[in-house]
């Protein structure tokens, strides 16, 4: 009995029933401010008078209203395409130029830069800038428009916006008449000169990184 007596600190349970008696009804926390997409909060509630541990855990917290920059990679039509022309005889001294079965619309792929305002966890939409390549013409499109953003950590966007391409676009060398453009029989390749081409350009893109402390 003396060795079981002598092995509780019986003061431990008095101060233990006394601060219990004083307790509160509340709990204190240190204060953050979140500032990316999601915050995982740990959370440890420990038994001080067992030493236990009753909760283990980690809470997701996404926030809003604030602005928020993240980057999507998908798939783009863009309506801006390189025209492109044949030659075929049409007398001995001149080749009609004409134009192939060209389409008015291209598909490429590329990726996008968002700076967005966060109207709800799930939500947001601001400015987009990036690029995209197609593999139809290899020609590079830049892009610059609005994005509308959807979903937490996995997050699907709809894109509008202006597409900008260096095309190639028939030289003032080829000529024009009522029959429509020709060239002179000697020529054998349609002379061009690059421009820049402005066009409308739609996307799907997708983001599975968020922001995340």
């Amino acid at each position: 009995m003396t060795d079981s007596i002598k092995s509780v600190n019986f003061l431990s349970c008095v101060n233990f029933i006394e601060n219990s008696r004083n307790a509160r009804d509340y709990i204190e926390y240190i204060p953050f401010k979140a500032e990316k997409d999601l915050v995982d909060l740990r959370v440890i509630f420990t038994d001080k008078y067992t030493k236990d541990t009753i909760y283990n855990s980690s809470l997701p917290f996404y926030t809003s209203r604030n602005f928020s920059f993240d980057f999507s990679s998908g798939f783009f039509l863009s309506f801006i395409h390189e025209d492109l022309y044949y030659l075929e005889k049409r007398d001995s001294l001149t080749n009609n130029v004409l134009p192939e079965n060209n389409s008015a619309s291209d598909i490429s792929i590329g990726a996008l830069g968002h700076l967005s305002w966060k109207f709800t966890s799930w939500f947001k939409a601001g400015i987009s800038i990036g690029a995209a390549l197609s593999p139809f013409d290899a020609k590079t499109r830049y892009l610059i428009g609005s994005s509308a953003i959807f979903g937490r950590e996995k997050q699907l966007g709809i894109n509008l916006g202006c597409a900008l391409a260096r095309m190639d676009l028939l030289s003032q060398k080829v000529r024009e008449d009522t029959a429509g453009k020709y060239l002179p029989a000697d020529i054998k390749d349609i002379p061009t000169y690059k421009k820049i081409q402005p066009g409308l350009y739609v996307g799907i893109t997708y983001n599975l990184i968020s922001g995340k402390k």
